[in-house]
């Protein structure tokens, strides 16, 4: 044998193998491998472009749906993370599959995973978590980047029309800028870029914590002292979702005191005037939250009008839904997403009886239904505040935008 042919590299790559790892129809590294698929610049250059600047990356496209990955990021416990992948070989076996898809570790990192796109969501993730300068496109919505130094996410949001997954560490995974899945869907820069892990804003989790329930200690039949304090805001967070004014809450409250608290009298007036402040402050700040337990309370007539009718259970299952979750801020504007609406597992009914629903709560004078504000926007919808239609006027219409202008500075369109 030639010390020529001797040297010669497997397959007769020769030269030809340092070629751009991005040239069309490039061989395997020996002959009888496949040929590589072509991978857009753009694409090539970002994964570059974030495996310099420190990103983990990997490679999908496994799967009957290209979305799983090519390559191992856990070891067999599936607790402890693989370190990070090289370049090359992120990029090789994207060319091998002949898919586009890859992911970015999230190593240091937090993503919200905006699924609904609606403005509740997009509103609720501004609100408590501060919208980050860096945004992902995804299919269903919007990915919010952050810097994550917490040692565990928080749970997943599930409520009608805001679906929002958090996902972070090393063993989490979310779709890299400009990736295209198999069934066509691309993930677009939205807003900045990931520069660098240092350059996010640190996620931080701004809503009021839920204190665990303190168990209420009695003396007979009474609540006892050392209980008190924790009864009257309880009692004051179930009751504000129920009233209209704060006085009639302060006036709730007081009889409450009266005749529930032992040595009533020792617990001054000011005092439950203080507790019954707080709770309206967070009802105007749309801030209440008794988890499943909150009350939800609809004048007997509106039931009885509305299950009277053809597809009136339909209409009061949606009343529900509302009044369960904008029934505590009046005034409030929202959207209805049919679709949204039956994502979320709420109620169980389709796109069309939604929509009937939606007009017949509007016949009754139950709902008001604003115009489109923007072209391509839903129309939002308010409550009317439990009234029927021959009750509507200019003294419910006048309520609603003081109410609402008083603490939001919006005025709503009479």
């Amino acid at each position: 044998m030639t010390a020529a042919k001797r040297d010669r590299r497997p397959g007769d790559t020769g030269p030809a193998a340092d070629r751009d790892i991005n040239a069309q129809g490039q061989e395997g590294i020996y002959s009888g491998g496949p040929p590589l698929a072509s991978l857009s610049p753009v694409l090539i250059a970002e994964i570059t472009r974030l495996f310099n600047a420190g990103f983990w990356l990997l490679p999908l496209g496994l799967g009957d749906e290209g979305r799983k990955p090519a390559l191992k990021f856990k070891r067999s416990d599936g607790t402890s993370p693989i370190g990070r992948h090289p370049l090359d070989l992120v990029i090789r076996k994207m060319q091998e599959l002949g898919s586009s898809n890859y992911a970015v570790r999230l190593n240091g990192m937090l993503v919200v995973d905006i699924d609904t796109d609606t403005p509740e969501a997009h509103e609720y993730v501004a609100r408590w978590f501060g919208a980050s300068p860096v945004q992902t496109k995804t299919g269903k919505g919007v990915h919010h980047w952050y810097h994550f130094s917490g040692q565990k996410p928080p749970d997943d949001v599930r409520i009608p029309g805001i679906h929002i997954d958090f996902k972070a560490g090393p063993l989490e995974l979310a779709a890299g800028p400009f990736a295209e899945r198999q069934d066509g869907v691309h993930y677009w820069p939205l807003k900045g870029r990931l520069e660098t892990l240092a350059a996010l804003p640190e996620f931080v989790d701004r809503r009021p914590a839920v204190p665990e329930p303190e168990v209420i200690q009695y003396k007979g039949d009474k609540v006892a002292a050392g209980s008190r304090n924790r009864a009257l805001y309880t009692r004051a967070i179930e009751y504000v979702t129920h009233i209209d004014t704060l006085d009639e809450l302060v006036d709730d409250l007081l009889a409450y005191r009266n005749i529930h608290f032992d040595e009533p009298a020792t617990v001054p007036d000011a005092e439950v005037r203080g507790v019954a402040k707080w709770a309206w402050g967070h009802r105007l700040n749309n801030t209440v939250w008794a988890r499943r337990e909150s009350g939800v309370i609809i004048n007997r007539s509106i039931g009885d009008r509305l299950l009277a009718k053809p597809y009136g259970s339909d209409a009061f299952a949606l009343y529900y839904m509302l009044k369960a979750n904008h029934g505590h801020l009046p005034g409030k504007r929202f959207a209805v997403v049919p679709d949204a609406v039956r994502k979320s597992g709420l109620l169980n009914l389709c796109r069309n009886h939604i929509r009937a629903a939606l007009d017949m709560l509007i016949d009754e004078g139950l709902l008001i239904r604003h115009p489109q504000t923007k072209p391509g926007q839903p129309c939002e919808f308010q409550l009317t505040g439990g009234v029927g239609r021959e009750d509507i006027g200019e003294s419910v219409s006048s309520y609603i935008v003081t109410q609402i202008g008083t603490h939001n500075n919006e005025g709503l369109a009479a």
